[in-house]
Formats: structure tokens, C-alpha cells, sequence
């Protein structure tokens, strides 16, 4: 078996927060059978089905396009953005990403030819260290301007604590530790400052990462 990392059925949506990437990644497994579908009454037995009900987690009863990696009522471990800040050294996870991954079906999946779907916050650059052989669909929007303003309307009031518990170390860096202390805050309740300013903060980080991935797109051709 090739090592895990180096496996081609990973399929990663790189996309800034509010550019609609789980949309995109909806669509791609309703138009084609060889992206898994992460199928479970919580995300919607079909990609296409973004009716909310009572099993519907926050997130998606919010931004119902939303889903999570479930096989078999098990979560895929996460990467990057979402567990990083959990870590004082991120290379401390990936032996646990590994093992959880193949326990919880991931592995099967990808030898079966299948791809295995991962939205994520992340350039294509930093996706390629760890997944050199992966398929990456990568966002780069038109309109910044609708960006920011999806982003204000459902990111900013997703909750900001996430349990994570399978897969946090026995430590709580700054950041874990500040969530702890706010387990009910949205993500815009975290930010100390006016409405305003926030809106000024979302705009300018978006902005700025969109620029980034314009600028390593541009480098790479």
C-alpha cells in the first residue's frame, strides 16, 4: 500500500470561509459517482438534499449547503485550519489523523476509487506538503464583495467552539483554552470590537487570503 499521504483519491476544496465551497463540493459528488458522499440524515442522504430537520447540526441549519465527513456515524479526523490551532506542533497529530482515518473507513473508501472529499481553508501549496498526489478544486471568486457579505451572514454566527474530542491532544494551547472559557460564542462574538470594525476585520482578511491564492496561482503558471 502506497503511504496514506501520497494516496490520489483525496479531493480538496481550497476556498476562503463564505465562497461557498461545500456547495461546490455537493455538486461534485451529485454529478459524479466517483466523489464519496458523505451520505447520513445529518448532511442529507443525497448531496443534492439541503432540507434541514431535526437531525440538521448547527452549522448547517445556517448555511444548509454545510456538511461533515461522517462514515457509518463517525467523523473523518480534520485537517488543517480546523485542528491546527489545537497544536503547538501540527506534526504531532498526523500519526492520529492516520490511524483514525483508517479505523473509521477513509482508507477503504480510497482503495475502492473512490475520492474522498476535504473542504478546507488552506493554499494549494500547503495542501500539496502534506498530499502531493491529491486532486485539489480550488475557489477563487469574482466578487469579493459577496464573499464577505456570505460570510457575515453564516460564518460569523456558526458556533466557535468545536469539541473535537477524538482528536485534540491532552494540552490546551492559547487558543483551545479561549474557547473553553466561550463554549456558546459565534465566531462574532469572539471578535472584541464593534460591528463596524468587524466587518472591516472580515473584509480585509478575505481580501488579503483571496490575493494570496491570486498570487501563488499566478507563480505556479
Amino acid at each position: 500500500m502506497v503511504d496514506l499521504f501520497e494516496h490520489d483519491k483525496f479531493l480538496f476544496i481550497a476556498f476562503e470561509q463564505g465562497a461557498r465551497g461545500y456547495r461546490w463540493g455537493r455538486h461534485l459528488a451529485s454529478t459524479d459517482s466517483n466523489v464519496y458522499w458523505y451520505s447520513c440524515k445529518e448532511n442529507g442522504i443525497t448531496p443534492d438534499d439541503i432540507s434541514i430537520n431535526e437531525y440538521s447540526p448547527k452549522h448547517r441549519q445556517i448555511a444548509p449547503n454545510h456538511f461533515d465527513r461522517m462514515i457509518n456515524g463517525k467523523m473523518l479526523p480534520p485537517l488543517f485550519n480546523v485542528i491546527e490551532p489545537y497544536y503547538n506542533d501540527i506534526e504531532e497529530y498526523y500519526p492520529l489523523f492516520k490511524k483514525l482515518f483508517i479505523e473509521r473507513g477513509g482508507l477503504e473508501i480510497l482503495e475502492n476509487g473512490q475520492y474522498i472529499m476535504y473542504p478546507v481553508h488552506v493554499t494549494t501549496s500547503k495542501i500539496k506538503e502534506r498530499f502531493p498526489n491529491a486532486r485539489i478544486e480550488e475557489i477563487i471568486p469574482d466578487n469579493i464583495e459577496k464573499v464577505i457579505e456570505h460570510y457575515l451572514n453564516t460564518v460569523a454566527n456558526f458556533p466557535a467552539y468545536l469539541k473535537l474530542f477524538d482528536f485534540r491532544p491532552d494540552y490546551l494551547t492559547p487558543h483551545a483554552k479561549k474557547l473553553e472559557e466561550n463554549k456558546t460564542a459565534t465566531i462574532r462574538e469572539l471578535f472584541n470590537g464593534s460591528d463596524e470594525e468587524y466587518k472591516y476585520y472580515v473584509s480585509s482578511t478575505i481580501t488579503k487570503l483571496v490575493q494570496e491564492r491570486k498570487n501563488e496561482q499566478f507563480s505556479f503558471h
